[in-house]
Protein backbone atom coordinates (compact mmCIF):
# COMPACT_ATOMS: atom_id res chain seq x y z
CA UNK A 1 0.00 0.00 0.00
CA UNK A 2 2.92 1.95 0.97
CA UNK A 3 4.40 1.59 -1.86
CA UNK A 4 1.52 2.19 -4.35
CA UNK A 5 1.11 6.07 -2.55
CA UNK A 6 4.89 6.63 -2.99
CA UNK A 7 4.25 6.03 -7.20
CA UNK A 8 0.70 8.16 -6.90
CA UNK A 9 3.06 10.96 -5.14
CA UNK A 10 5.65 10.60 -7.67
CA UNK A 11 3.16 10.61 -10.63
CA UNK A 12 1.17 14.03 -9.46
CA UNK A 13 4.84 15.73 -9.47
CA UNK A 14 5.81 14.39 -12.59
CA UNK A 15 2.50 15.83 -13.74
CA UNK A 16 2.48 18.78 -12.04
CA UNK A 17 6.34 19.82 -13.29
CA UNK A 18 4.73 19.19 -16.95
CA UNK A 19 2.32 21.30 -16.50
CA UNK A 20 4.67 24.01 -14.88
CA UNK A 21 6.60 23.85 -17.86
CA UNK A 22 3.88 23.52 -20.34
CA UNK A 23 3.05 27.13 -18.96
CA UNK A 24 6.37 28.30 -19.47
CA UNK A 25 7.04 27.71 -22.57
CA UNK A 26 4.96 29.79 -24.13
CA UNK A 27 5.15 33.78 -24.02
CA UNK A 28 2.85 36.43 -24.84
CA UNK A 29 4.06 39.64 -26.46
CA UNK A 30 1.80 42.84 -27.60
CA UNK A 31 2.01 44.70 -30.78
CA UNK A 32 0.45 47.99 -31.96
CA UNK A 33 0.73 50.23 -34.92
CA UNK A 34 2.49 53.06 -32.66
CA UNK A 35 4.33 52.07 -29.63
CA UNK A 36 3.17 52.77 -26.42
CA UNK A 37 4.94 52.96 -22.55
CA UNK A 38 8.27 51.24 -23.05
CA UNK A 39 7.41 49.73 -26.22
CA UNK A 40 9.21 46.57 -25.32
CA UNK A 41 5.94 44.74 -26.19
CA UNK A 42 5.58 43.11 -22.78
CA UNK A 43 2.26 44.38 -21.68
CA UNK A 44 -1.29 45.68 -23.54
CA UNK A 45 0.27 49.13 -21.89
CA UNK A 46 3.78 48.58 -23.57
CA UNK A 47 3.14 47.13 -26.83
CA UNK A 48 5.45 47.24 -29.14
CA UNK A 49 5.53 49.30 -32.52
CA UNK A 50 4.45 46.28 -34.81
CA UNK A 51 7.83 47.15 -37.51
CA UNK A 52 9.97 47.11 -34.62
CA UNK A 53 13.09 45.08 -36.39
CA UNK A 54 14.75 44.69 -32.92
CA UNK A 55 11.49 43.64 -31.50
CA UNK A 56 11.39 40.84 -34.08
CA UNK A 57 15.23 39.88 -32.88
CA UNK A 58 14.21 39.43 -29.80
CA UNK A 59 11.05 37.10 -31.09
CA UNK A 60 13.14 34.91 -32.78
CA UNK A 61 15.75 34.69 -29.97
CA UNK A 62 12.19 33.60 -27.76
CA UNK A 63 12.14 31.17 -29.66
CA UNK A 64 14.98 29.07 -29.12
CA UNK A 65 13.29 28.47 -25.97
CA UNK A 66 9.96 29.02 -26.24
CA UNK A 67 6.57 29.20 -28.33
CA UNK A 68 5.52 32.90 -28.96
CA UNK A 69 2.33 34.80 -29.44
CA UNK A 70 2.61 38.30 -30.71
CA UNK A 71 -0.91 39.79 -30.18
CA UNK A 72 -2.08 42.55 -32.45
CA UNK A 73 -4.02 45.12 -30.68
CA UNK A 74 -7.13 46.42 -32.52
CA UNK A 75 -6.35 49.31 -34.65
CA UNK A 76 -5.45 50.04 -38.54
CA UNK A 77 -1.56 48.72 -39.46
CA UNK A 78 -0.81 50.80 -42.42
CA UNK A 79 2.62 52.08 -42.41
CA UNK A 80 4.20 49.12 -44.52
CA UNK A 81 4.90 45.82 -45.18
CA UNK A 82 5.47 43.16 -41.57
CA UNK A 83 8.35 41.23 -42.64
CA UNK A 84 8.87 37.87 -41.04
CA UNK A 85 11.45 36.06 -43.26
CA UNK A 86 13.15 33.79 -42.04
CA UNK A 87 11.59 33.51 -38.69
CA UNK A 88 10.61 30.23 -36.75
CA UNK A 89 11.78 27.41 -34.74
CA UNK A 90 11.23 23.99 -35.65
CA UNK A 91 10.27 23.17 -32.17
CA UNK A 92 8.75 26.27 -30.77
CA UNK A 93 5.36 27.49 -32.89
CA UNK A 94 5.11 31.40 -33.63
CA UNK A 95 1.59 32.79 -33.90
CA UNK A 96 1.03 36.34 -34.90
CA UNK A 97 -3.02 36.81 -34.22
CA UNK A 98 -5.56 39.18 -33.76
CA UNK A 99 -6.22 40.07 -29.98
CA UNK A 100 -9.84 40.42 -31.14
CA UNK A 101 -10.30 39.05 -34.49
CA UNK A 102 -11.79 41.29 -37.06
CA UNK A 103 -10.91 44.85 -35.36
CA UNK A 104 -7.24 44.19 -36.60
CA UNK A 105 -6.43 45.19 -40.05
CA UNK A 106 -3.64 45.70 -42.27
CA UNK A 107 -3.21 48.07 -45.33
CA UNK A 108 -0.74 49.22 -47.18
CA UNK A 109 -0.16 51.32 -50.32
CA UNK A 110 -0.12 50.55 -54.14
CA UNK A 111 3.40 50.88 -54.34
CA UNK A 112 4.07 47.90 -51.53
CA UNK A 113 4.44 44.48 -52.46
CA UNK A 114 2.33 42.73 -49.61
CA UNK A 115 1.12 43.35 -46.09
CA UNK A 116 3.19 40.10 -44.58
CA UNK A 117 6.00 39.22 -46.62
CA UNK A 118 7.27 35.51 -45.13
CA UNK A 119 10.43 33.96 -47.00
CA UNK A 120 11.93 31.21 -45.76
CA UNK A 121 9.69 31.35 -42.37
CA UNK A 122 9.02 27.84 -40.56
CA UNK A 123 6.68 26.60 -37.84
CA UNK A 124 4.31 30.07 -37.58
CA UNK A 125 0.79 31.01 -37.94
CA UNK A 126 -1.38 34.26 -39.11
CA UNK A 127 -4.34 34.46 -37.45
CA UNK A 128 -7.80 36.78 -37.37
CA UNK A 129 -6.80 39.72 -39.33
CA UNK A 130 -8.06 41.41 -41.82
CA UNK A 131 -6.02 42.63 -45.07
CA UNK A 132 -7.49 45.49 -46.74
CA UNK A 133 -6.02 48.43 -49.29
CA UNK A 134 -3.80 48.01 -53.09
CA UNK A 135 -1.02 45.67 -52.43
CA UNK A 136 0.65 45.50 -55.30
CA UNK A 137 1.05 41.47 -55.41
CA UNK A 138 0.07 39.65 -52.86
CA UNK A 139 -1.42 40.25 -49.55
CA UNK A 140 0.99 37.62 -47.57
CA UNK A 141 3.59 35.50 -49.28
CA UNK A 142 5.13 32.65 -48.37
CA UNK A 143 8.12 31.56 -50.36
CA UNK A 144 11.46 29.23 -50.12
CA UNK A 145 14.68 32.17 -48.87
CA UNK A 146 17.24 30.22 -50.98
CA UNK A 147 17.88 26.84 -50.04
CA UNK A 148 15.55 27.22 -47.17
CA UNK A 149 11.75 25.79 -47.63
CA UNK A 150 9.23 28.07 -45.79
CA UNK A 151 7.01 25.15 -43.86
CA UNK A 152 4.41 24.39 -41.55
CA UNK A 153 2.40 27.70 -41.97
CA UNK A 154 -1.12 28.21 -41.10
CA UNK A 155 -3.44 31.15 -42.29
CA UNK A 156 -6.27 30.66 -39.90
CA UNK A 157 -9.47 33.25 -39.82
CA UNK A 158 -8.36 35.99 -41.40
CA UNK A 159 -10.47 38.08 -44.20
CA UNK A 160 -9.35 39.47 -47.61
CA UNK A 161 -11.19 42.21 -48.82
CA UNK A 162 -11.22 45.31 -51.76
CA UNK A 163 -7.56 44.21 -52.63
CA UNK A 164 -8.60 45.71 -55.98
CA UNK A 165 -4.29 46.57 -56.61
CA UNK A 166 -3.62 42.93 -56.09
CA UNK A 167 -1.56 41.57 -59.45
CA UNK A 168 -1.81 37.78 -58.35
CA UNK A 169 -3.57 37.14 -55.42
CA UNK A 170 -4.62 36.80 -51.60
CA UNK A 171 -2.07 34.49 -50.27
CA UNK A 172 1.14 33.17 -52.44
CA UNK A 173 3.03 29.93 -51.61
CA UNK A 174 6.15 29.04 -53.43
CA UNK A 175 8.29 26.00 -52.17
CA UNK A 176 6.31 25.85 -49.13
CA UNK A 177 5.46 22.46 -47.56
CA UNK A 178 3.06 21.82 -45.18
CA UNK A 179 0.85 24.78 -45.19
CA UNK A 180 -2.82 25.15 -43.85
CA UNK A 181 -5.86 28.22 -45.18
CA UNK A 182 -8.83 27.54 -43.02
CA UNK A 183 -11.36 29.47 -42.14
CA UNK A 184 -10.64 32.56 -44.48
CA UNK A 185 -12.61 35.41 -46.55
CA UNK A 186 -11.91 36.00 -49.98
CA UNK A 187 -13.68 39.21 -51.09
CA UNK A 188 -11.36 40.74 -53.54
CA UNK A 189 -12.06 42.27 -57.00
CA UNK A 190 -10.35 40.62 -59.91
CA UNK A 191 -7.25 42.55 -61.39
CA UNK A 192 -6.02 40.56 -64.20
CA UNK A 193 -6.18 36.57 -65.52
CA UNK A 194 -3.49 35.86 -62.91
CA UNK A 195 -5.79 36.20 -59.56
CA UNK A 196 -6.36 34.11 -57.25
CA UNK A 197 -7.65 34.16 -53.59
CA UNK A 198 -4.94 31.14 -53.40
CA UNK A 199 -1.93 31.30 -55.83
CA UNK A 200 0.58 28.29 -55.69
Amino acid sequence: MAIHIKIIIILCILFQVGIVSEIKSQTNYYVSPEASGRGDGSSPSDAAYYLNSSFWVKIQNNLKSDDVNVLMLDGIYNSGTLTLNYMGNPQHKLTVCAVNEGQVEMWVNSETLYHINMRGTQNATIQGITFKGDCKNFSVACWAGGKKTARNIQIINCRFENLTNAYYGGIYFANADNVLVKGCTFLCRKRSPCTHDIFR
